[in-house]
């Protein structure tokens, strides 16, 4: 077992770490910035709007074109994609533009497969990441991805960063009809992983993660705002925050 801490509090009794990918791992804003351009632009040519609308629906979507960041609020990397479809066309519905979330769906689904020709020049690694990685690996911690993502592009962009071979399961949005905020994809990651809540913990970038760790029983959840939600948001959540995940450290039980 081991001890996970920072210089103003720490977790002991850990066998187990269930990851978060965008945002905690993944650099957030510039995977889902891309995304969402793309998705922009395909509506636009679709339904044959004005270019000017363009960064007024990226904002609508999440995402700040003049920052290059996604914004705090969300929806896109906070809610479901159904959510964000949803949000876009009410958008568009302000707008006075005629549409439905079924058309959406298929501009997203078909815009997404376009942009796996270019995925992998938006996937960048966060700073420290790699370390305490490689800190579990050496301390022999069992560790999973529990993310919104299918599991063949986690996989994908696990094995492009070069640390496939750090985890030991993969719970993607196909492993479970249930969202995180419900506890089930956690306790998904602990039956595959064979652990048990009150030696696991769960590292996230967003609330979500964090009501998933409490669903689940887990022994606690950490917050990093490496993603776009900042440390007071996520104190309302859990008392273990940090700004990024090289304020961790790990010491042996």
């Amino acid at each position: 077992m081991i001890t996970i801490q920072t210089d103003v509090w720490k977790v002991s009794g850990v066998n187990g770490v269930l990851f978060d990918k965008d945002g905690t791992l993944i650099d957030s804003h510039l995977y889902w910035g891309r995304i969402i351009e793309r998705r922009a632009h395909a509506i636009i040519h679709y339904f044959s709007q004005r270019s000017d609308l363009y960064p007024d629906l990226c904002n609508a979507m999440g995402y700040s074109l003049t920052a290059r960041k996604l914004r705090p609020e969300g929806p896109i990397a906070l809610v479901s994609r159904e959510e964000v479809i949803h949000t876009v066309d009410a958008f568009l519905a302000q707008q006075g533009i005629p549409s439905t979330p079924e058309i959406l769906s298929d501009l997203f689904v078909k815009e997404h497969k376009l942009f796996l020709a270019e995925l992998f020049e938006y996937i960048e690694l966060l700073p420290s990441v790699l370390k305490l990685l490689a800190s579990l690996k050496e301390h022999s911690i069992k560790t999973a991805i529990v993310t919104t993502d299918t599991i063949a592009n986690t996989e994908a962009a696990l094995r492009h960063l070069h640390i496939d071979h750090y985890f030991d399961a993969v719970i993607g949005k196909e492993s479970t009809d249930e969202p995180k905020i419900t506890g089930k994809p956690a306790q998904k990651a602990l039956h595959i992983l064979g652990l048990a809540p009150e030696e696991s913990i769960c590292i996230g970038d967003a609330p979500m993660d964090l009501i998933m760790a409490k669903k689940s029983d887990l022994k606690a959840g950490i917050g990093i705002a490496s993603g776009q939600i900042g440390l007071d948001e996520l104190r309302k959540y859990t008392p273990y925050v940090s700004m990024t995940m090289g304020s961790l450290s790990i010491v042996q039980d």
